[in-house]
């Protein structure tokens, strides 16, 4: 099974195997290279709304410093995920206290409106796949769609 390196979400790109020495045409000469995504600096990071907590100050300033495709229109929507993330803390601490089934309830309600706030914002993981850059299709994988098309319509 997969382990450090092991190609999954850690795979290294054609370069890092150069630099190291264990480049293989055959393995990695197909191999995409990686696409960095640009990290805004922290001037460019928007000051955090006066009544946000640690943690949903936390999230903001990770938002806005990782994720680039943010703009000024996206403000209500960050604070909004920013205000979530404290609201989600909130009731992880009252639970923590006291760990009855209403405050479980209330944390499990409070994750799931977070997670839709992030949805909103391109957070999930159908989202991020579609950043992913996609495949070129071969030549062989148009003439077997062709077959299948052609198949199909007798």
């Amino acid at each position: 099974m997969g382990g450090i390196g092991s190609g999954g979400s850690n795979r290294k790109s054609a370069e890092e195997h150069r630099r190291r020495g264990t480049f293989q045409p055959v393995r990695h000469a197909g191999q995409g290279e990686l696409v960095a995504f640009p990290l805004r600096q922290e001037s460019e990071i928007p000051a955090p709304p006066p009544q946000l907590g640690p943690a949903g100050k936390k999230l903001w300033r990770h938002l806005w410093l990782h994720f680039t495709a943010l703009t000024e229109r996206d403000t209500p929507l960050v604070e909004l995920c920013c205000e979530s993330e404290d609201q989600t803390r909130l009731a992880y601490n009252r639970y923590l206290r006291n760990p009855t089934p209403q405050n479980a309830h209330a944390l499990f309600e409070m994750k799931k409106s977070l997670l839709q706030v992030l949805a909103m914002l391109g957070m999930s993981m159908r989202d991020r796949k579609q950043l992913a850059p996609s495949k070129p299709q071969s030549s062989l994988d148009t003439l077997k769609a062709k077959v299948v098309q052609l198949r199909r319509a007798e």
